[in-house]
């Protein structure tokens, strides 16, 4: 298998835009998780994306600057996910709610 490289610094208002990290591609201490707690039930979807906003605010954040596995062979629409093709009004009612709730946070600095 021929090795790809992708990588862009972590930008935090990025993150406020739109989920870009996969959740079972990251590894944080058991810390964090007690300090910005569980993912947050209200969203029916996004509790990931939430979750990452809060685990990342004001933290430093790494990234490999490779591919370190595969996690599916994904043939669809990359930009169109099950929720989103399914329960489109839900994702959108989310989407909304998750960037109210963290609006305060755009355009602050990182660590």
């Amino acid at each position: 298998m021929q090795q790809q490289t992708h990588y862009l610094p972590f930008d935090f208002n990025r993150l406020l835009e739109a989920n870009f990290i996969f959740t079972v591609a990251t590894a944080f201490r058991r810390a964090l998780w007690d300090e910005v707690g569980r993912y947050d039930e209200g969203f029916p979807v996004y509790e990931d994306w939430e979750f990452l906003i809060r685990a990342t605010h004001q933290r430093e954040v790494r990234a490999l600057t490779t591919y370190s596995a595969i996690s599916r062979a994904f043939t669809g629409d990359i930009h169109l996910r099950e929720h989103s093709a399914n329960e489109p009004d839900e994702c959108a009612r989310c989407r909304t709610a998750l960037q109210w709730k963290h609006r305060h946070l755009r355009n602050q600095a990182g660590p």
